[in-house]
């Protein structure tokens, strides 16, 4: 800039324009010269500051002597043109003034709105007093050459520099700080998908678990469209990389019971708890409906000691309780407060001892005289063999003379193959009348439509139910039939007066119809005096269950009524349960029940009400006795 000017740049204006002004200002202040064009020409300035932008905008009069002195002291005029700063006396008067300097070659209109030279008045954006005494002007018209471009001429302009020179080198430099941007905020996304994907629940789902270090570790992946079709999953719910809850679920997403007597301890629902220093502290173990059963506490290294603990008071609890409805009890199997258990060098359970008190060795064993068992593993930590085990930890059969089992499994996850053997290593029938047990699955789905039971001699055989074989057929991950045969491969009538069921369910998985039939496949009436019941849920609660007789009609079932119909608070407590005839009028059961309330804190019942009818001798009024149980 030549020593006689303090500003290199005086921007006039109209108010209409103020953000135009105030972009440019910024624009040219904040503008660096490449180094490239500087080292050529060694007296251009590194920086293109101060630029005085009037901030006056007086309307009409005569410009003030400070305006004026900081006119003569700016090297060039910018003109904001548009159609409002074309009629505004002030910019005028601004232009006027730094013409009658003699300084009329460095005005530089640029152009934001309008059409120089227009015929059309409302459009034209050049000052008459530009139009008038500057011959052919030619504006910086950012309309027809963008922002970006519309600067650099300026810049150009100001400095004495080929626009070309000048523009070629800012749109590099353009290019570099947008590919800087796009990596900066590239960075910044994957910073913040990071920090989203570590804190958001994430799903995933597995046939089968194993536990590895005390935390399950999903075996067989399954995808989303394998889940819909499959009868049952595990759902592993996982954030900040950990596991943080395992549902085993239907085909739609619904905690269940496992209904494999193999499988049998098995809970629908595990919630894991960490420490802050994020090692394993907790598992609380719940019922398909969410209510507590037991929580197992961690503990020594590796988590191989386990301490049973009840949810509710806190205290150590023995193995195995059934928290269900209020019309079931709660029933100890065993005095087991904690397991000690041994790990290989996987983290996989090779030993699990029952002990009867926390952190201590006194030996505790299970309903069936068990005091531990040594287990035998897969490549990928699944059971294959189990040895039952006596007090003094070495090889022992139960009270039923069992000493352990074979696990098979099939590509599915499916326990293919189970095998019952005695302390000799050979066969021998379970509770359930059978040696070996064998499972058929469907190669799509990896449903279990065929199983079989054989008895010690490896021969197919009938089991305590009446059947030597089991046929399912599914429909999107349900059983709906399910046929019984004998060892003639033929239907046959087991234990509950039928030979195969049919079933329906709604979109949540939910079994709301079920009839029986016969070998000849026609309607049965089964062991509990009904053809078909139907089913009702509120979400997954059952609220209600009809018993039907063959002519479609309610019947009485050999419980002693027709219908139940159950009520549930928000927490999915049942607070209410009452019987009723096949004419819908409340009804004994078979244990002169008609009604029972509870009320509950915390899951647990605090208060139970029964209800009897005793008296149907005044038919306009029934008897009631009221027994009342606060726990």
């Amino acid at each position: 800039m030549e020593s006689q000017f303090e500003y290199y740049a005086f921007i006039s204006y109209k108010r209409e324009d103020e953000k135009w002004a105030k972009w440019l200002q910024k624009k040219l202040e904040n503008y660096k010269l490449p180094t490239v064009i500087r080292k050529e020409i060694p007296r251009l300035p590194k920086r293109i500051r101060p630029v005085f932008r009037d901030k006056t905008d007086l309307g009409a009069g005569l410009l003030t002597e400070s305006l004026r002195s900081e006119l003569s002291r700016s090297q060039y005029l910018i003109v904001i043109c548009s159609p409002q700063a074309a009629q505004s006396e002030w910019v005028g008067n601004e232009i006027n003034a730094f013409i009658e300097m003699g300084r009329t070659d460095h005005i530089i209109p640029f152009i934001v709105y309008g059409e120089p030279n227009s015929k059309d008045a409302v459009l034209e954006c050049f000052h008459p007093i530009i139009k008038e005494k500057m011959p052919e002007p030619l504006g910086i018209n950012i309309q027809e050459i963008g922002k970006e471009q519309a600067f650099i001429k300026v810049v150009a302009k100001i400095l004495g520099l080929r626009f070309d020179s000048v523009w070629n080198r800012h749109r590099r430099s353009l290019i570099r700080r947008r590919i800087v941007m796009v990596c900066v905020a590239f960075l910044i996304l994957c910073g913040l998908g990071f920090v989203w994907d570590y804190n958001r629940i994430k799903y995933e789902y597995y046939a089968d678990y194993v536990d590895k270090g005390g935390i399950a570790q999903g075996v067989i992946k399954l995808n989303k469209s394998q889940v819909k079709e499959r009868a049952t999953h595990y759902r592993f719910e996982k954030k900040e990389y950990k596991v943080q809850k395992i549902i085993f679920a239907n085909s739609a997403g619904i905690p269940t019971d496992h209904i494999d007597s193999e499988l049998i301890e098995r809970v629908p629902i595990q919630i894991y708890k960490y420490k802050e220093n994020g090692g394993l502290d907790q598992i609380e173990l719940q019922d398909f409906r969410g209510n507590p059963i037991v929580t197992q506490c961690m503990g020594g290294n590796n988590n191989d000691r386990i301490e049973l603990k009840s949810k509710t008071t806190g205290t150590a609890q023995s193995v195995i309780s059934s928290y269900t409805s209020i019309n079931n009890t709660i029933v100890n199997k065993a005095e087991i407060r904690s397991y000690k258990l041994t790990r290989n060098q996987k983290g996989y359970v090779i030993r699990k001892e029952f002990k009867k008190y926390i952190g201590q060795d006194d030996p505790a064993c299970d309903a069936e005289g068990i005091y531990g068992i040594d287990y035998t593993l897969d490549s990928i930590g699944r059971i294959i063999t189990m040895n039952f085990l006596g007090i003094d930890n070495q090889p022992n059969c139960n009270k039923k003379g069992i000493a352990g089992k074979h696990y098979s499994y099939d590509k599915f996850g499916n326990i293919s193959k189970c095998i019952y053997f005695d302390l000799n290593g050979n066969l021998i029938l379970n509770e359930e009348l059978w040696a070996i047990r064998s499972i058929y699955a469907n190669e799509k789905t990896g449903n279990i439509e065929k199983v079989e039971y054989l008895d010690d001699y490896n021969k197919l055989c009938i089991n305590s139910m009446g059947f030597a074989c089991k046929i399912a057929k599914y429909e999107n991950g349900n059983t709906i039939v399910l046929s019984y045969l004998g060892i003639d491969g033929k239907l046959c009538t087991i234990d509950g007066g039928f030979s195969k069921w049919m079933s329906k369910y709604d979109d949540l998985g939910n079994q709301i119809e079920c009839s029986y039939w016969g070998v000849d496949n026609k309607p049965r009436i089964t062991a509990k005096n009904i053809f078909k019941f139907t089913a009702k849920y509120d979400g997954t609660n059952q609220i209600e269950i009809q018993y039907f007789g063959i002519d479609g009609k309610p019947c009485n079932s050999i419980y002693n009524y027709s219908k139940w119909v159950a009520k549930y608070d928000k927490y999915d407590n049942q607070v209410e349960i009452a019987f009723y005839d096949k004419n819908n009028k409340l009804q004994q059961n078979k244990n002169k029940v008609a009604k029972i309330t509870a009320k509950y804190q915390n899951k647990k019942i605090i208060e139970q009400n029964v209800t009897t009818q005793v008296s149907f001798s005044n038919k306009k009024s029934i008897n009631k006795i009221f027994r009342s149980f606060k726990y």
